[in-house]
């Protein structure tokens, strides 16, 4: 388990650096077209040595892919009005707890007192980076509209890649296929949305986006394994710790600054975080 644990860690870090690459790109939705291409070329790779999927996978695949393809757009989109520091702690701090919302009303799981802590840590953190940047009588919630709905999106495909990488003999017969089906169709639906100019600026920062692109597939890879080895829950949480990496990201090569309540915020959501995940 410890294996699994400091793998899932450095996968955190991984997924932080690829997201500060997205943060700063000029063209957002270019440097995810740039990411999602690496993706694709990886699982074309990868097909040959993975087996055939079976039904039951290729169906958990073609739920994955819209929703994979809606949370891009509108990470893309969150970046456009907000710092790393501010909107990938609400991002990542909303998924887990939409996760165990799912979970308690869907599966009727009743939650421990320390998974109740552990969510009411995480809601007082997005509450808490809300009033950041507000007046003290009015919370800032229009510009995290965007980001909570970001981490729905990533709730969704967790449960949905949890449950196919369990599917079949190996999860990266799952993996092979969602990322040539992701990244192609997103690229696709970005050439279809933004016209030839598209290339033009992935051809630009091509060096840049190879190596985030190898990062989030070795990122998302590494996650959808650990997601077959151990507790979903626990898995999709301890990868929420990604929090830590990006606000350091943020502070000590983006040049952002962070107040007391954005630390504090974060520090909640991180608290959240490791709560939820030590009480599986």
């Amino acid at each position: 388990m410890l294996t699994v644990v400091g793998l899932v860690l450095v996968a955190a870090c991984c997924h932080a650096v690829w997201n500060a690459y997205v943060k700063v790109s000029e063209d957002r939705l270019a440097g995810l077209v740039s990411i999602n291409l690496i993706g694709a070329a990886s699982g074309l790779l990868m097909i040959p040595f993975v087996p055939v999927p079976d039904a039951e996978t290729w169906l958990l695949i073609g739920l994955s892919v819209p929703v994979h393809i809606f949370y891009k757009l509108l990470l893309a989109r969150a970046y456009r009005h907000g710092d790393l520091t501010q909107v990938y702690p609400v991002v990542r701090g909303v998924a887990p707890l939409a996760v165990w919302a799912i979970a308690l009303l869907a599966l009727s799981e009743r939650l421990s007192p320390v998974e109740l802590a552990g969510l009411a840590s995480i809601c007082a953190g997005i509450v808490t980076m809300a009033a950041e940047r507000a007046h003290v009588t009015r919370l800032a919630l229009r510009p995290l509209i965007i980001p909570i709905l970001t981490g729905l999106t990533i709730a969704c495909y967790t449960i949905i890649d949890g449950l196919g990488s369990r599917q079949g003999s190996t999860p990266f017969s799952f993996a092979a296929w969602l990322f040539v089906l992701d990244g192609g169709l997103f690229a696709v639906a970005v050439h279809y949305w933004r016209g030839p100019k598209l290339w033009t600026t992935v051809r630009i920062g091509w060096q840049a986006g190879l190596g985030s692109g190898l990062v989030a597939v070795g990122s998302y890879g590494v996650f959808l394994w650990a997601l077959s080895r151990g507790a979903m829950g626990t898995i999709a949480a301890l990868r929420e710790t990604s929090v830590l990496f990006a606000a350091l990201i943020g502070v000590a090569f983006l040049g952002e600054r962070v107040g007391v309540l954005r630390i504090v915020a974060s520090v909640l959501i991180v608290c959240g975080i490791v709560l939820i995940a030590g009480s599986r």
